[in-house]
């Protein structure tokens, strides 16, 4: 699977064509045959604070639900509500107008391609410094009528993850980014689109390997929560929850599954650690 870096801003809504939902083929998430996610029981992570921008826009896009004229008068059908109700939320959170690196995926699953998400946005955070990640493609992103007044929009969500950076690393070019976080977000949604199951806060799933394959990294299942910064946000398809897909280690996961640790105990051991709960393949 390979994304490629559109030339533009602008570049990045070329796909407009309606989602196909449940297309594709399984594949592991490192190229692995992962288990199924096991569910627990699921708990907000802790308040986000809003600044002023943040709240109002909120409020806007909570209120974006409209009947079908209101639509259909609204939104042209070769727009992107969906993709453009995130892109507000993310400008009032985020604070900047868009995403330092858009990657578009080489072919979609509105093309034809195999490849579920459209694409992934990375912003380059300091403070502490990371890469924050986040798909498009499991939330309805295009106009699409049938999509009006549901209740969440698609799987009702979009994964993050936030990869930490050490002193030396200071990516400004796309070489310079990471290419296997967004082959792991892919993996994970053409898991979904297969399985037709979908992740939730407190949901957690193995690898099969280091998430980052190759590595040496004790990172080998990830642990799914509600982003700390992001929450979800309201569109004209529904509502999308920004999930945040957490590294965890094999032993971590072995107690999940054990039920001798609770995945809201991880979740606020690794959060008063990391309140953004920044994943480090290096930390132990």
């Amino acid at each position: 699977m390979a994304f490629v870096l559109p030339s533009g801003p602008k570049v990045r809504k070329m796909f407009r064509a309606r989602n196909i939902w449940g297309r594709g083929f399984h594949q592991g998430i490192t190229d692995q045959m992962p288990s199924a996610p096991c569910n627990v029981q699921t708990a907000p992570v802790g308040c986000i604070c809003f600044n002023i921008l943040a709240y109002l826009m909120t409020r806007i896009a909570r209120n974006s639900k409209v009947d079908i004229d209101t639509y259909k008068a609204r939104f042209a059908p070769d727009s992107s509500p969906g993709w453009d109700a995130i892109d507000a939320h993310l400008a009032a959170h985020l604070g900047r107008p868009e995403a330092d690196l858009h990657f578009g995926a080489a072919t979609p699953f509105a093309l034809g391609g195999d490849n579920p998400l459209d694409g992934v946005s990375v912003y380059i955070r300091r403070n502490p410094d990371h890469l924050l990640f986040i798909s498009y493609g499991l939330s309805t992103l295009y106009y699409d009528e049938n999509a009006v007044g549901e209740e969440y929009s698609g799987w009702g969500f979009e994964l993050t993850f936030r990869l930490a950076l050490e002193a030396s690393e200071r990516p400004n070019e796309s070489p310079d980014v990471p290419q296997w976080p967004m082959n792991l977000m892919q993996n994970l949604a053409r898991y979904v689109f297969q399985s037709q199951k979908w992740f939730e806060h407190g949901h957690y799933i193995t690898a099969g390997g280091p998430i980052k394959a190759g590595s040496t990294t004790d990172k080998t299942a990830l642990l799914f929560c509600s982003d700390p910064e992001l929450g979800w946000t309201d569109t004209p398809h529904g509502r999308v929850d920004f999930l945040q897909m957490v590294g965890i280690t094999g032993a971590e996961f072995d107690g999940l599954k054990a039920n001798t640790l609770s995945a809201e105990a991880l979740i606020n051991e690794k959060a008063a650690a990391h309140p953004l709960m920044i994943t480090s393949l290096s930390e132990r």
